[in-house]
């Protein structure tokens, strides 16, 4: 169990658990938080605790601040979600775009190489899978670019549900060209 120590209506420090505590010059052991009643711990400024994690998206937003509620009885400590700067999240989702396009082009970036350097031909699949990988991440960069609210974000980068089948459906930044055999 946790506790909170109050003094003078403010929280001042949490603690986890059991150990010992000195109050107002007076060294308790720990054993106080399992022998002693609520009642008796709130009388020297020990309340039970506990602790409320708004749940957000966590690509989107972060812990904040936290805030106690004191009542005669416990102490809450609530900790907000922070909205994380929405162009740290585009810039994080326009790397993971250009990677992936990077991953998907660099096994055939040998036989384009190749072509330049000895004039070899290139066969059709494979230039029309590169024109179609690099298309996707241009659609993809504007997509995130021209997001303004994270809702749009989500509706890039998650799948938008299930079809007829009840298969789940790529979301768009999962969606990429596949080099035909």
């Amino acid at each position: 169990m946790s506790w909170a120590e109050v003094k003078a209506d403010q929280v001042i420090n949490i603690i986890n658990g059991a150990k010992a505590v000195e109050k107002d010059g007076i060294q308790h052991p720990a054993n106080i938080f399992s022998v002693w009643s609520s009642d008796e711990l709130i009388k020297i400024g020990y309340y039970p605790y506990n602790e409320i994690k708004e749940q957000q998206d966590s690509r989107f937003y972060s812990h904040g601040k936290i805030e106690y509620t004191i009542s005669d009885t416990h102490v809450t400590g609530t900790i907000t979600a922070k909205a994380k700067d929405i162009k740290d999240v585009k810039i994080k989702y326009l790397k993971q775009i250009n990677t992936r396009a990077y991953d998907l082009l660099h096994p055939t970036d040998w036989i384009i190489v190749k072509n330049k350097e000895l004039g070899t031909t290139v066969d059709s699949k494979v230039t029309t899978f590169r024109a179609a990988v690099r298309t996707k991440c241009n659609e993809l960069e504007k997509a995130i670019t021209d997001a303004s609210t994270f809702t749009e974000i989500v509706a890039v980068i998650d799948s938008p549900g299930v079809d007829e089948n009840e298969d789940m459906i790529p979301s768009s930044i999962n969606d990429w060209p596949v080099l035909e055999e």
